[in-house]
């Protein structure tokens, strides 16, 4: 399970990072936006497989997750006001 979750996360921060180049036109890739596109939505959909099968054994919880989120979220906002001033 975490090896699997391991490699879904590196294949969509290599797609991620491909779209990005697609769209800043930088080290150009040889496949489309369309692709591009297609090979990220693939990849978060590996990688929520993955995570549905953490909390499915019980691993960690979505209220675990959710707590983190709202924390990094505050943190966020907090620095992007502070950032605004």
């Amino acid at each position: 399970m975490w090896k699997g979750l391991a490699e879904e996360c590196t294949e969509l921060a290599k797609a991620a990072l491909k779209l990005a180049r697609y769209t800043r036109n930088e080290n150009p890739t040889p496949i489309t936006r369309g692709q591009a596109v297609e090979n990220l939505v693939e990849e978060i959909a590996d990688v929520n497989i993955c995570i549905n099968a953490v909390w499915a054994n019980e691993i960690v919880s979505p209220d675990d997750i959710e707590k983190e989120e709202r924390f990094k979220m505050a943190r966020i906002t907090q620095r992007l006001a502070a950032y605004r001033r």
